[in-house]
């Protein structure tokens, strides 16, 4: 074999031998951060890695101090539950699960967690919260979390308040934009960001470092409630609807939704628990308690003059046909109920504004979904 040919040979050698070892870290790096970043080809309620900074602003009653939301490897703020986690409880609902105002130890999923610990000291609740999303939303959601999360002893639903919402479009835009279901399920969508998670995540990190808006996204909260309360207040004597339209169609959907939770739930050798939505309003509602409150806007044009409200006792007869249709089916189909909005209701102390807990509200419905939960697990707890 003359020089030449062993030259051309060990370049050959080389250039397979370094491949190897290129593919080989391509391969290790993709696992690591399948394993511990994310996964692209998987569906998460909130992107992985994605991170806020909420600002109160001290403008908020009843709550005080900024904190940072971080969304774990899963899709929810918080820490991962172990894998001795026993009972796992998944915690779902909308903004009023979601707890967006509270430091992370403040937000009732994890005050229900350190409550069941008293009898359960391995008991864990992950916070599965989503603003905006209703309880249609969940049954998208819940299915897709079974890819990656640890199975669910109890499911924990508060629900009513965005379903109300919705059906009469209240805060909502009159058309839903195109794919507005899944989209606001989910905030990550599998293969959105490609197949590869090497890939996908340096693109984040490009995007991190040369986006001209890069660093910490901040929440400016206080503010934007300062934003709607103003709105709230330039509101006009023509602008004020009391009448709801006939709930009975949307009802019999509500209905049929908490049949189908239920059905999920024993598919899937989950217990699970539904809850009531509380709220603020009031027929003795003082003027402080209504500087707190902004809701009943139709549509999603806040500011126009053109824009109907409807009034609070409007809101009012409507959230509660919604939270009787659920206790009614509780009671008829004999499941596991918190009537949270029969001991909080008309309580703005447990408020910062119509229906978002303050940390004392969260505390409270905390115990309340803690004393079902620990008598159902009592055997355990002994």
């Amino acid at each position: 074999m003359s020089a030449d040919q062993l030259d051309k040979r060990q370049i050959a050698v080389a250039t397979i031998a370094v491949t190897s070892v290129i593919a080989v870290c391509f391969v290790v790096l993709e696992l690591l951060v399948r394993t511990f970043i994310f996964d692209p080809g998987l569906s998460y309620i909130r992107t992985p890695g994605w991170s806020m900074l909420v600002k109160t602003n001290g403008q908020l009653p009843h709550v005080e101090g900024d904190h940072r939301i971080i969304i774990n490897s899963q899709g929810f703020r918080g820490d991962l539950p172990p894998s001795d986690a026993a009972p796992h409880i998944a915690v779902i609902g909308g903004s009023t699960v979601e707890d967006w105002v509270l430091s992370e130890d403040e937000t009732w999923s994890k005050q229900l967690q350190e409550d069941l610990r008293k009898c359960a000291p391995t008991a864990w609740a992950s916070n599965l919260g989503k603003s905006g999303t209703n309880a249609r939303h969940h049954l998208i959601q819940l299915p897709e979390t079974e890819a990656y999360m640890q199975h669910y002893d109890y499911i924990v639903v508060l629900m009513g308040l965005n379903d109300f919402l919705f059906d009469f479009r209240i805060h909502h835009p009159f058309e839903l934009p195109e794919n507005w279901w899944i989209d606001q399920a989910l905030m990550s969508q599998g293969g959105s960001e490609g197949s590869l998670a090497s890939v996908a995540l340096a693109k984040r990190l490009i995007s991190g470092i040369f986006a001209p808006s890069s660093g910490e996204q901040v929440s400016d909260f206080g503010a934007y409630m300062e934003y709607l309360w103003e709105a709230y207040r330039n509101v006009n004597d023509d602008q004020w609807v009391d009448t709801l339209p006939d709930a009975s169609e949307h009802l019999a959907t509500y209905r049929q939704t908490i049949r189908s939770l239920k059905q999920y739930a024993d598919e899937n050798g989950t217990k699970i628990v539904f809850v009531t939505q509380p709220y603020a309003w009031s027929d003795d509602m003082d003027e402080t308690v209504r500087r707190q409150i902004y809701a009943g806007f139709i549509g999603s044009d806040i500011t126009s003059p053109d824009t109907k409200w409807y009034t609070p006792d409007a809101l009012r007869r409507g959230l509660d046909a919604y939270n009787e249709t659920l206790l009614d089916e509780c009671e008829s189909g004999n499941l596991m109920c918190v009537d949270a909005a029969q001991t909080m209701t008309g309580r703005a102390e447990f408020y910062y504004d119509d229906f978002h807990f303050s940390e004392r509200g969260a505390d409270h419905i905390a115990q309340r979904v803690s004393e079902l939960l620990t008598q159902d697990i009592k055997n355990e707890c002994r």
